[in-house]
């Protein structure tokens, strides 16, 4: 369902129902999101609950990258400053 969800931004497909629509009308975009049938592919309540999943730990990791990157810039700064003096 991952491959769905970076197809719904890649595409920006407004909401989940028109990214299901798409999946269920064309099969090569169900084939890239790893469904061979249309009875392959989840519901909508299912899809809609594991998307919420992925913004959430998405976020979580944006937050701790930033922090780590602001970490590495601090004391970089730090660095570059001692040798100055």
């Amino acid at each position: 369902m991952f491959k769905m969800f970076v197809m719904k931004h890649v595409w920006n497909f407004p909401t989940t129902k028109d990214a299901l629509a798409e999946v269920r009308r064309c099969p090569s975009m169900r084939r890239l999101c790893g469904w061979e049938s249309q009875s392959d592919i989840p519901s909508e309540s299912t899809i809609s609950r594991t998307f919420g999943d992925f913004a959430v730990k998405c976020t979580v990791r944006r937050g701790h990258g930033g922090n780590r990157a602001n970490q590495q810039q601090t004391k970089e700064h730090s660095f570059h400053r001692s040798n100055q003096l």
